[in-house]
């Protein structure tokens, strides 16, 4: 399995421009939002929250989301606009935001519109003539199809309110479940044609790996599909890459950022022998390896490390031994690994000296074991449901005690009783008992 078929669906009206900003968009007092796909969880209704008292006049109240308790925050009073009249029992449009460190929190817009793919390179930076926002809350501005988009930075928003999230999360501690209002019943969305689809156009198996993240995503899917009177189903390879996107963990095909390295930092295992066994399947052309090998590297001082990388895209597995890059590629927490070469720059000695690449299908066990770290991003969901519990069964015998399993960020391992599972921040990890 390899990260080379995570490939970016491209609008076909303009397929010169490489679409790698997705956003949904709302509308609020008359004008158009967006916020990055990858800070919303889901789309939901309610028409009844859960009063808590000595709370900001923005907070409308809780609300139980599928047995979560999470705070709802009315934008328009948050940004001191005018509240338009509510009908009794009328149902309110909700976003619910998925912040660092895996807070959700619901914000009540006027009508959700559409997820829509521009391109980075056309948003522009925020200007006062925005006056409904402050501009410290907007991350910039783009042009989409004769409408004008304000995209929100939520994690500037809340960050910048740390009441918002602090004292809320606080005060939802201290509440019973039940005292808490249940959701408005959702509609049920019938999953089977995903599964059929998906798997015809991508190789994307729908199992208990991935169930969870398929049911939120078709509930976003159908909102805005129907808001642009397109049809629900999967008809084609480009929408079904469009219906992926969001699955991919970050840094798919990219150097990881200081941000994510600090948080893949925070899983590794304790090492109490002179040498660090790593695994990653599925590695593409590298990028991931070779940011995890430079971790490792500046984690784990006195301990060698090897890193057995594999893929079955024999084309990546080639080229990853001289991957080849610019140096404004390359995060500055790596810049000391890295040499100039002919074509570029590439890492140096020390790091390649601890990575060994090679061919290999994740689907055909291997003679190597004692892992104390197997990072397998993503790769799982792409092998059938009878090859997934061949790797899963594979991974426990191949792990020592007390290592760790990182899958995709939407990924998650069944419970074999093997395992105990942890999560930092959205990422979750499991340790082998």
């Amino acid at each position: 399995m390899t990260n080379e078929n995570k490939s970016v669906a491209v609008e076909e009206h303009d397929i010169s421009v490489n679409i790698d900003y997705k956003m949904v968009t709302f509308t609020l007092a008359g004008k158009d939002y967006g916020i990055n796909i990858m800070n919303v969880a889901s789309i939901s209704k309610a028409d009844r929250f859960t009063f808590v008292p000595n709370t900001a006049p923005f907070v409308r109240g809780v609300y139980n989301l599928r047995g979560e308790i999470i705070s709802i925050i009315d934008l328009r009073l948050f940004f001191g606009l005018e509240v338009k009249p509510r009908k009794e029992k009328e149902s309110e449009n909700m976003v619910i935001l998925q912040l660092e460190h895996g807070h959700l929190i619901g914000v009540i817009v006027d009508e959700i519109d559409r997820v829509v793919g521009v391109s980075s390179t056309r948003i522009q930076p925020s200007h006062p003539l925005f006056g409904d926002v402050n501009i410290e809350y907007i991350r910039g501005v783009v042009e989409n199809e004769n409408k004008l988009y304000i995209i929100l930075d939520v994690e500037k928003i809340f960050s910048l309110n740390p009441d918002v999230v602090d004292k809320q999360i606080a005060t939802i501690g201290s509440l019973n479940k039940k005292e808490v209002l249940s959701p408005v019943k959702e509609e049920s969305i019938d999953l089977g044609f995903f599964k059929d689809t998906l798997s015809t156009f991508k190789k994307f198996h729908v199992s208990t790996v991935n169930l969870n993240w398929l049911k939120e995503r078709a509930k976003i899917w159908k909102q805005y599909r129907n808001a642009e009177k397109k049809d629900f189903q999967l008809e084609s390879l480009a929408s079904a890459d469009e219906f992926l996107l969001p699955f991919y963990s970050p840094h798919t095909g990219k150097f990881w950022d200081k941000s994510y390295v600090e948080t893949i930092k925070n899983t590794l295992p304790k090492v109490t022998t002179g040498i660090l066994q790593v695994w990653n399947p599925g590695c593409g052309k590298g990028y991931e390896t070779y940011s995890l090998t430079c971790l490792l590297k500046e984690h784990y001082k006195d301990t060698q490390i090897k890193v057995h990388a594999g893929d079955s895209d024999l084309l990546s597995i080639s080229s990853a031994p001289a991957l080849n890059f610019s140096k404004a590629d390359i995060p500055d927490i790596f810049s000391k690994y890295v040499i100039e070469s002919i074509n570029g720059y590439q890492f140096n000695t020390e790091i390649k000296d601890s990575i060994r690449f090679e061919y290999h299908d994740v689907s055909n066990t291997d003679h190597f074991a004692g892992y104390q770290l197997i990072l397998a991003r993503d790769i799982v969901s792409f092998l059938n449901e009878e090859n997934q519990m061949k790797f899963f069964a594979a991974v426990s015998k191949k792990m020592k005690s007390g290592g760790v399993l990182i899958l995709g960020e939407n990924e998650e391992l069944p419970d074999s009783g093997e395992w105990t599972s942890h999560s930092e921040g959205t990422l979750k990890f499991y340790i082998k008992k």
